[in-house]
């Protein structure tokens, strides 16, 4: 994203959730999965699933997650993680 906007903000949480509701085991899915889901609580992103998400934002919005930020809360929700792809890119 090479443009900081907060108007982006509601462009990356819809990738991000349009990507998981495509990689996500349906089985860990819950039924309304939108911006402000919590990603954790709901149990959808396990270890594995939260290694795809990384992959997938650092491919699609050249967004390096640092292994120091790799914490539950940056994982909150797909407006929380939007907004740290929006801070460090």
């Amino acid at each position: 994203m090479s443009d900081k906007n907060s108007n982006d903000l509601p462009n990356i949480a819809g990738a991000i959730v349009a990507f998981l509701n495509q990689h996500v085991d349906e089985n860990k899915q819950p039924k309304l999965l939108d911006a402000n889901s919590d990603l954790i609580e709901s149990g959808l992103l396990d270890s594995l699933n939260i290694v795809r998400l990384i992959q997938f934002v650092e491919s699609e919005f050249s967004c390096q997650i640092e292994d120091d930020d790799i914490e539950p809360e940056l994982f909150a929700s797909a407006n929380h993680l939007a907004e740290y792809i929006l801070s460090h890119t």
